[in-house]
């Protein structure tokens, strides 16, 4: 929307972040006109930037006249950077496994598949995540991409009509995409670089179901309005729980004739401390095999295999205190 520049003296302004901050934009506005600051993505609201607006505002003191409302899907940061600078508190939370259950979101399945990409020497960026240039030299791997495309072809290529692809970054993009092509697969990709008229073409061609595969990375996480997908392929691996569920959640907009989403998790080496898969965000041991199984069937089996542990624990501690008192 860059050719689009507000005014500062109307009802109801949309902006992004960035936009408002470039040059004397926010100059433009009176800030004891405000009354309403809608937030979305509201898990951003504690960065720098954000702050800097709710400042020029007055909305950073408890004599405010402006009501913020922030609204999210994922209220955590990886950062450790604390939402309550921002926003006092939660009003209203739904979980999105109640949402399915409401039919508010489609049903989704799972799929974990193994591969042997091994992530222990890949280090942190300052964000708590995989660093992007080694991650991408860990999984961009001749042999990585041929196992997910192949775990695609025997999953998903004879139910799934629209599958979105995570990758790691743009040469990781461009050799997934390749790899599709060589198999035979209409695959397709939109990186930051591609051009805004191409851009809004591939996004229309894929709505129209015009082909099967489309492969971005860090495009279509956040505000990413595309129902018709029907399978999500993650070849990204993440520490970032939030990160995990926006990837999951661009399958989940209910569409017409569709039944459900498939998840394939390309899971890497199990070993690797703090990495986010299927079974982890479920509370579920990383080890854990997961074969298109509910989003409800996996909480139920966290359950279950929380309480095994508990019943483990406890049968530790006793035969501890047996052990100590017969010693």
């Amino acid at each position: 929307m860059g050719n689009f520049h507000g005014s500062g003296t109307a009802d109801i302004t949309v902006c992004s972040v960035q936009s408002l901050l470039r040059s004397d934009r926010l100059s433009k506005f009176n800030p004891e006109w405000a009354k309403l600051i809608l937030i979305d993505e509201a898990h951003h609201a504690a960065a720098p930037t954000y702050l800097k607006i709710l400042d020029y505002f007055g909305a950073s003191t408890e004599e405010t006249k402006a009501v913020v409302i922030g609204v999210s899907a994922t209220l955590s940061r990886l950062d450790g950077l604390k939402l309550g600078v921002a926003l006092d508190e939660i009003v209203y939370h739904r979980d999105y496994i109640e949402m399915i259950g409401e039919k508010w979101l489609s049903e989704v399945k799972f799929t974990t598949v193994q591969t042997d990409i091994d992530l222990r020497t890949v280090r942190n960026n300052k964000f708590g995540d995989f660093s992007i240039g080694p991650l991408s030299r860990a999984v961009n791997t001749t042999n990585a991409n041929e196992v997910t495309v192949r775990a695609w072809l025997d999953r998903a290529k004879d139910e799934r009509k629209s599958t979105l692809v995570f990758c790691v970054d743009l040469e990781h993009v461009r050799d997934m995409t390749n790899t599709f092509r060589q198999h035979g697969v209409d695959a397709r990709f939109i990186t930051s670089k591609t051009q805004l008229s191409d851009r809004h073409a591939l996004i229309q061609q894929f709505k129209n179901r015009e082909f099967p595969v489309l492969v971005n990375c860090g495009i279509f996480t956040e505000g990413t309005d595309i129902p018709n997908i029907d399978c999500v392929l993650l070849a990204r691996p993440t520490r970032s729980r939030n990160l995990m569920v926006q990837m999951i959640g661009r399958g989940m907009r209910l569409y017409a004739g569709k039944r459900d989403c498939h998840v394939i998790d390309m899971v890497g080496s199990v070993k690797t401390h703090g990495v986010v898969t299927t079974p982890t965000l479920f509370g579920l041991d990383p080890t854990e095999i997961v074969s298109e199984e509910t989003a409800d069937g996996l909480r139920q089996r966290a359950e279950e295999w929380k309480k095994i542990k508990e019943l483990e624990n406890e049968a530790l501690l006793q035969n501890g205190t047996a052990c100590s008192r017969s010693c």
